[in-house]
């Protein structure tokens, strides 16, 4: 090819050296004489005859310059032009001069050299192209010299490029070959993509393998991109043979590793490196390899599920230092900011661009070191724990365009904002995400920001008005402060200037929009939210100008005037309308057909009336609660209406059946709310079609007959309340074999009979059973102990709910019970918080003892179980119901004494116990002690400081049983004592002879040793008289009579 090269310039040469002297010089005029002209002649005809081609000599010097002045010039105005406008290192505002292009914006500069490489003149294909636009040029000005000069340089470059850089001519490295072929077999394939890959003749070249990329020079692979390729399998460590690797890309596969990563720290060139998605929950040495890569650029490892570890400190001692691009997030890895983690991040403080540790579970403070990255672009810390302020070091980072710090416990100010203001030129930032944090204060100027596009603060604490300053972000295209509590006004001086604004969402804010009637706005929106924002009592007519609407919610508006004909003309792409809330009246329209896009439409708690109309096609979501419309459902059943996520027209005058064939075409409705309307007649069969429902109201209308059995495939239902019905027959066994995830079942209200199924003990996740207002008999089942879900406290807000369509209704539905049951537990923190647990079924025929598996039930917080016939006592272990708050069990049959243990139900805040049988004194406890007699009237023979009758008679008689008692017990007591002591002594000594002399002879040496004592006695005394003298006589002879007398007795 060099020789092929060689001989084209050789050719070109030729042909230029054949015309270097055909320039005549300038002479004096002569006049040839006769056999100088003859000569003349013949030498011109030798010329002639050897050739023909060519051009004459003498317009040849004309022509060679003025070509080779025109490519010149061409080259040079082109080259200019590519050095000006595509040279990656030249740069015409003075701002990106300013700043290290490489680092602040590494994918416009590969972008940038990109563009500059493929327009450049040597690249082969842009130089045919510019050769086949100047062709023409070039033969005019060079004529057929420079067509032959052009086609020599293409053939040149050609060849050159076919000699350098092409993988044909070079053969891949065996034992690469081999380690890629071992990686492809120890995968699943699901797909041909790797079916070049191989050890067969004709595979051998691996350097032309799908995904596989090799140097020029050696011949060593060096990139490897098996991206999104459906590959699965565990990871080969095979790969540690491409030791010349730079680029390794194996994300979105279904790969994973289920020991280490110490394979990968042998591929010690890698500059680039992909696993995301990629399983690795055992490989505990990923951040010592990972850190271990010292050329390492870019890391992505993005939902790999990475383990925590307690890291050493010395792995980040000969760590790599020129990270570019890490991307972490979705790893949910538990790791305190403080981590070693971010020590080795901060070690590139000077190269970082983008960094993304989103998802993760960190907590702790946010370092300040983060200011010390001074070329950092893309930052997102969003969904984590982190607490406490932003540093004002935040400020420091001049080169940030994004910013995430949403869904954390962020709080304080957003001082560290105005820090930004010292930047030179104004901050880059483009898109600001504090959304969902616990910022307070007010929303600082934003002047510092030109470049802004998003600011999103959603669902936090700001107070104050919206900054003037807003209305200067000229780039500006999304604005969300919604779910604050801002306040003032926003005028046409805030919204005005912004011309590139495409989302606007001020909701749940105290603001007012006031914008004049006639206003035009400069932007088109696309995203409106302006729920609670006082904009009526008109409807909003700057909404005229707004083409390109998608989602427009401005509900609880005040709204009072019905809606201008324009609008239901000039929104065709809608796909979200909210005009709930407010109190528009009229009728709704025909031309609801025309929003072929309108996928949710909610219009509830309005004024409208009148028949139901046709809707679009697409619509998902149908919600008309609280208005006045009457008539049939009819125009649903007429259409294709999809209805797959929710139709609530609760709080109507509809009337009718419910049309068999139009809930057959519901099949993925999840939520149907018909309550509080006039249907009639029988749930229809078909709602078998409903498979994916989850809550079903059919409260408070006129349904009648027995329950369907082919409710039994809705076995999604989380919900059901088909109160205040006429539903009648046997409570079906079914609900407990096949509505297995219910949380909640109300049938109260409704001619149900028969005794309560066994099988309802199976819904272990029922957290609410309520049978009440029924003619049900029979004994309460003693298996309701395996109600699992109320042994503890169970939240509505744990609902398996990602889209968050049933958790607003399960709150609706809250509000409802509690509104209902108010003054059975106003005071209950539990249920305002939607933690209910709860079984009533009062009002029945029910039967029996009270049975003593439900004081297993813990987390039980209301219990009913009041009009019935309930007897017995009530079991001893009533106690162990402790997170009870509401009882009552009035009007039954149930005797004996008040349970001890009640007294300890601290959160008990209802009780009734009245109209029973009850007897004995009330138990004292502080709870017990503070319901008034109301809680236990009607028990005629129960006593305590509550009722009137203070004294108990029966108590009286039972202290007199016990005084009686122990009289038995004493006189039982002594007549033992008697029988054991005088029998115990006496019959001893007359059954044994030894045992009796002994006693004898003990006591003669007893009476001895007594008389002895009195004569020494008495004559003692004798002597002590004696002295006395002859007045103490009379005394004497008495005290010796005395003596006379007991030796007497003793003798």
């Amino acid at each position: 090819m060099a020789f092929r090269s060689m001989s084209n310039w050789k050719w070109l040469a030729n042909g230029v050296r054949r015309y270097a002297t055909a320039t005549t010089p300038k002479t004096k005029a002569y006049a040839p004489t006769a056999s100088e002209f003859a000569e003349l002649q013949r030498h011109q005809g030798r010329e002639s005859s050897k050739s023909n081609k060519g051009m004459k000599g003498d317009f040849v010097p004309v022509y060679v310059p003025i070509g080779m002045i025109c490519l010149s010039t061409t080259l040079g105005l082109y080259t200019a032009r590519q050095q000006l406008f595509y040279s990656p290192n030249v740069f015409v505002k003075k701002q990106r001069r300013e700043t290290l292009p490489e680092v602040v914006e590494p994918d416009r500069v590969l972008e940038d050299a990109d563009k500059f490489f493929n327009k450049s003149f040597f690249s082969l294909e842009n130089m045919l192209g510019l050769f086949f636009q100047t062709n023409e040029v070039a033969l005019l000005c060079s004529g057929g010299m420079s067509l032959q000069f052009l086609i020599a340089i293409i053939v040149f470059v050609l060849n050159m490029n076919r000699g350098i850089g092409d993988n044909t001519s070079i053969r891949c490295v065996k034992s690469e070959r081999e380690a890629l072929v071992e990686f492809k077999y120890s995968l699943i394939l699901e797909s041909d993509w790797l079916s070049s890959w191989g050890d067969e003749d004709g595979k051998k070249e691996c350097c032309k393998w799908q995904g596989v990329q090799c140097s020029n020079i050696t011949g060593h692979v060096v990139k490897l991109d098996l991206k999104a390729h459906n590959l699965q399998g565990k990871l080969s460590h095979s790969l540690m043979d491409l030791q010349s690797l730079e680029y390794l890309d194996l994300s979105f596969n279904k790969l994973f590793e289920d020991e280490n990563l110490k394979w990968l720290s042998y591929l010690s060139n890698l500059e680039y490196l992909d696993l995301s998605y990629v399983y690795l929950y055992r490989a505990n040495d990923w951040f010592e390899v990972v850190s271990g890569l010292r050329r390492l650029s870019t890391l992505k490892l993005v939902k790999c599920s990475l383990p925590t570890l307690n890291w050493s400190q010395s792995l980040i001692i000969n760590a790599s230092t020129s990270l570019v691009i890490v991307d972490l997030h979705q790893n949910h890895m538990s790791l305190s900011t403080s981590s070693i983690l971010f020590q080795w991040l901060f070690k590139s403080n000077a190269t970082l661009v983008s960094l993304d540790l989103s998802s993760n579970n960190l907590s702790g403070l946010v370092p300040s070191s983060f200011g010390e990255m001074v070329v950092l672009r893309d930052l997102d810390l969003s969904d984590n724990q982190l607490k406490g302020m932003v540093p004002e070091s935040f400020g420091n980072l001049c080169s940030l365009r994004s910013l995430n710090l949403s869904r954390n416990h962020l709080n304080g100010t957003l001082a560290f904002l105005h820090n930004f203001s010292s930047c030179v030129n104004s901050s880059m930032l483009e898109s600001l995400g504090l959304h969902s944090n616990r910022f307070c204060g007010s929303l600082p100027d934003l002047y510092a920001f030109p470049w802004l596009k998003e600011i999103d603060l959603y669902d936090n604490k700001l107070v104050g008005t919206l900054t003037k300053s807003v209305g200067n972000l000229f780039e500006l295209e999304t604005l969300d402060v919604s779910y604050n509590s801002l306040e003032g006004v926003i005028s046409e001086l805030h919204l005005s200037s912004l011309s590139k604004l495409r989302n606007l969402h001020l909701s749940s804010n105290s603001v007012k929009l006031n914008l004049s009637f006639d206003w035009v706005p400069s932007f088109n929106l696309e995203f409106v939210g302006l729920r609670s924002c006082k904009l009526g009592p008109d409807f909003p007519n700057w909404l005229a100008t707004q083409k390109n609407l998608s989602y427009l919610d401005i509900s609880d508006n005040q709204i009072f005037y019905s809606i201008p004909k324009w609008f239901w003309n000039t929104t065709p792409y809608l796909h979200y309308l909210n005009l709930s809330g407010n109190r528009i009246p009229g009728r709704l329209p025909d031309t609801l057909t025309k929003f072929h896009s309108l996928d949710e439409l909610d219009l509830s708690s309005n004024s409208f009336e009148g028949p139901l109309p046709t809707f679009p096609t697409n619509l998902t979501l149908l919600n008309l609660a609280n208005n006045f419309i009457s008539g049939s459902i009819s125009s649903l059943c007429n259409t294709t209406t999809l209805l797959s996520k929710i139709l609530d027209l609760s709080d109507n005058q509809l009337s009718g059946v419910l049309p068999d064939d139009c809930v057959s075409k519901w099949t993925g409705l999840r939520i149907l709310k018909l309550e509080n309307n006039n249907f009639s007649g029988k749930i229809p069969s078909s709602i078998s079609s409903l498979r994916q429902i989850q809550i079903l109201n059919l409260r408070n209308n006129g349904f009648f007959g027995e329950l369907p059995s082919s409710m039994r495939d809705c076995g999604k239902l989380i919900m059901v309340d088909l109160s205040g019905n006429k539903f009648s027959g046997e409570l079906p066994l079914w609900m407990g074999e096949n509505l297995l995830s219910s949380k909640i079942l109300i049938l109260r209200s409704n001619n149900f009979d028969g005794s309560i199924p066994l099988s309802l003990c199976g819904l272990i996740y029922l957290q609410i059973l309520d049978l009440a207002q029924n003619n049900i008999s029979g004994n309460i089942p003693q298996c309701l102990d395996e109600l699992t879900a109320m042994i503890t406290f169970g939240s509505y807000e744990n609902l398996d709910d990602d889209d968050g369509i049933t958790r607003p209704f399960i709150s609706e539905f809250f509000a409802y019970w509690n509104d209902k049951h108010s003054n059975t537990y106003e005071n209950s923190a539990k249920v305002a918080h939607g933690v209910l647990n709860a079984i009533d079924l009062s009002c029945n025929k029910l039967s029996g003892p009270f049975p003593e598996e439900l004081c297993s039930l813990g987390g039980l917080i209301v219990l009913n179980l009041s009009r019935n016939d309930l007897s017995g006592e009530l079991p001893q272990n009533m106690g162990e119901m402790e997170g009870l708050e509401s009882l009552d069990l009035s009007q039954n049959q149930f005797s004996g004494g008040i349970p001890t243990t009640m007294s300890g139900l601290s959160f008990l805040a209802y009780l009734n116990l009245s109209y029973n049988n009850f007897s004995g004194r009330i138990p004292s406890g502080v709870l017990l002690d503070a319901f008034d007699s109301d809680a236990y009237i009607g028990n005629q023979a129960l006593c305590g400081p509550q009722l009137t009758q203070k004294y108990c008679p029966l108590e009286a008689t039972s202290d007199q049983s016990q005084q009686d008692e122990y009289k038995k017990l004493f006189y039982i007591g002594m007549a033992m004592g008697f029988f054991i002591g005088f029998w115990g002594t006496f019959g001893s000594l007359v059954l044994s002879r030894t045992w009796r002399h002994a006693y004898f002879n003990f006591l003669f040496t007893l009476k001895d040793w007594v008389l002895l004592k009195l004569a020494l006695s008495k004559a003692k005394i004798q002597r002590m008289l004696q002295r006395a003298g002859s007045e103490d006589t009379t005394r004497t002879t008495g005290w010796t009579g005395l003596f006379s007398i007991c030796i007497f007795y003793g003798e």
